[in-house]
């Protein structure tokens, strides 16, 4: 993984996305994806993360980009979903439009 994006600590996509990890925590720990429809806009994008428990601070990602302020606000608040949730490990993300992925890896 090329870069450490830090988690997020404030974001109005997280009360969401965590309501829907944890309705669907058996499907997902199952390996069936977690979609989740939230507000159209924002960043696309289609990234490999990875939660380490022991890193409450950052998570790492396959992202290329340069500037972590212009990183998907909606993976990263999946990704910090993920860690609060105390899930572990490789996650494919994606989000376009309004439409969030996230699967186990």
């Amino acid at each position: 993984m090329n870069n450490e994006i830090p988690y997020t600590t404030r974001s109005r996509f997280l009360p969401v996305i965590e309501e829907c990890l944890c309705s669907q925590q058996n499907s997902f720990i199952a390996g069936y994806p977690v979609c989740i429809s939230l507000e159209s806009g924002g960043y696309s994008g289609d990234t490999i993360v990875v939660i380490q428990l022991g890193n409450s601070r950052t998570f790492q990602t396959d992202w290329q980009g340069k500037d972590p302020t212009r990183f998907p606000q909606r993976i990263r608040a999946a990704a910090t979903a993920l860690r609060n949730y105390q899930f572990e490990g490789r996650f494919r993300i994606t989000h376009k439009d309004g439409a969030l992925r996230i699967q186990a890896i």
